[in-house]
């Protein structure tokens, strides 16, 4: 009966977390329409600042995971700390590390291959599947073009991304129905576009 209980639980707080398809959409946190290219600081933090509280008020097990990268973006856009001070000086290396191509063209492969709803969730799936190597892959490339001690500060900011992304692919992605028919699935939830952006658009 417990068992039961928690299944139904779990379904419960993902419906509510569907919520974030609408609520948190560009659109609806009011982004100007004109502003084609998205920022930090002025766009992402408060788009996953949105994903975050909803993560709370639906009690989602990835919830505390969330609220930590929320705070950290709030450090790395908040001018005159430590963090936004050392973060602005590195920036212009972290995104050049971050977005190499080895690194991103195997997860591009997997997830470009989905066009039906059902592959698109199996697709997500794969991807979850290859989340280590690809945080392997992207230290690496940090530790190669900005060297040792700035690797250090990159994965102060990454690693918790990181385990809110295995988090993501642990609770949501994995266990989905791939039959479903509902557009707005949580399992379409993807780290992979998520937490790059954070330094590929800083």
């Amino acid at each position: 009966m417990f068992f039961i209980a928690w299944i139904g639980s779990v379904f419960c707080d993902n419906q509510c977390f569907t919520s974030v398809f609408t609520d948190c959409a560009r659109s609806t946190l009011g982004f100007e329409d004109s502003d084609d290219t998205p920022t930090l600081c002025k766009h992402l933090k408060k788009q996953f600042d949105c994903l975050s509280e909803k993560a709370v008020i639906c009690r989602m097990g990835f919830s505390k995971e969330a609220q930590k990268v929320s705070e950290i973006l709030k450090q790395m856009c908040t001018k005159g700390n430590t963090i936004n001070a050392e973060f602005e000086r590195q920036k212009k290396c972290f995104k050049t590390a971050v977005d190499e191509r080895k690194c991103h063209d195997p997860m591009d492969k997997i997830l470009g291959t989905g066009e039906t709803l059902k592959e698109m969730i199996r697709s997500n799936k794969e991807a979850c599947k290859q989340l280590d190597s690809y945080s392997r892959c992207i230290v690496s490339s940090v530790e190669t073009k900005c060297g040792r001690s700035n690797k250090n500060f990159f994965s102060s900011l990454f690693d918790p991304m990181m385990k809110f992304g295995q988090a993501v692919c642990d609770q949501l992605v994995t266990p989905a129905d791939e039959n479903t028919n509902e557009p707005r699935n949580v399992a379409l939830i993807s780290p992979i576009a998520i937490i790059p952006s954070f330094f590929i658009y800083a």
